[in-house]
């Protein structure tokens, strides 16, 4: 069940199914929108990303008109929200009445005792709370962990060392340990801020479609939810059970010649795994 409450002094507390999920008022909004100039720069998949923010306002200004919000800086209308419950989901549109922004940051509400996991495939950090996690495939990296001089060799040969966050797989989601799950709906660069103990600062390079949430009473009921929203995985098939996959690389000459190594001292091989380009 949704319940908004909303008042003329600017503030919006938005509770789902019993969670209150954003509070905003003039003293602390919830909501951001700005500019950036990003600079990128790859190699061999790993990425130096920096942003320069030229503008970022805080719209503290509110109003509604039934479901949709309107939210004003300076008197200026500048974002829309939209309400949707009607499929056991909230689902919040966002519309921005100028296009020349391209920075988003929506702070979520949370209290210091919360725990949030997800993110996509996280290599270092189970429970999230505490860091940030830009969201952005890349090589996962050697060490990844710029403190260490594993990390600082590999920078140094093939700036390969990562970070705590670097992934093959980012994903805009989160679970809460509040039983809702959160997802936000962009393709863009995005920054998922958990360090804060009263929000989660979730920041995007642009304007997200929407932002979804769903919750449930337990966390088995939480993850049939996640994975209904998601799709569900097809059974893998028989043929991976039959043996190891070997993760090989070098070329064809190499690679087989290993792999019958392999063989040849009476381990069953499935399949080879090979990210010879």
């Amino acid at each position: 069940m949704l319940k908004v409450n909303n008042n003329s002094n600017n503030e919006l507390e938005i509770i789902y199914n019993n969670i209150t999920l954003i509070k905003h008022s003039t003293e602390k909004p919830a909501f951001f929108i700005g500019k950036g100039q990003d600079s990128m720069e790859m190699y061999r998949g790993n990425f130096n990303i920096s942003d320069y923010i030229t503008e970022r306002l805080p719209l503290e200004t509110i109003r509604k008109d039934s479901n949709t919000f309107e939210l004003f800086y300076n008197g200026k209308l500048i974002l829309k929200l939209h309400l949707n419950d009607d499929t056991n989901q909230l689902k919040i549109f966002f519309k921005a009445i100028d296009s020349k922004f391209n920075r988003f940051w929506l702070r979520i509400n949370a209290d210091s005792n919360e725990k949030v996991y997800g993110c996509g495939e996280q290599l270092s950090y189970f429970n999230l709370r505490g860091r940030n996690f830009p969201l952005w495939t890349s090589e996962p990296g050697i060490g990844r962990d710029k403190s260490t001089l594993v990390t600082w060799m590999a920078d140094v040969k093939d700036k390969a060392g990562g970070d705590y966050y670097n992934t093959n797989y980012p994903q805009s989601t989160f679970i809460s340990t509040h039983k809702y799950f959160c997802h936000m709906d962009s393709t863009a660069y995005m920054d998922f801020n958990f360090k804060n103990d009263d929000f989660h600062e979730l920041e995007c390079w642009e304007i997200p479609r929407n932002i979804v949430f769903r919750t449930a009473d337990s966390y088995i009921s939480l993850l049939e939810k996640l994975t209904d929203f998601f799709g569900r995985q097809p059974n893998l098939p028989e043929w991976v059970y039959n043996g190891l996959i070997v993760g090989l690389q070098n070329g064809t000459k190499i690679v087989l010649e290993k792999t019958n190594k392999i063989i040849n001292k009476g381990v069953k091989v499935a399949g080879i795994w090979a990210q010879d380009w």
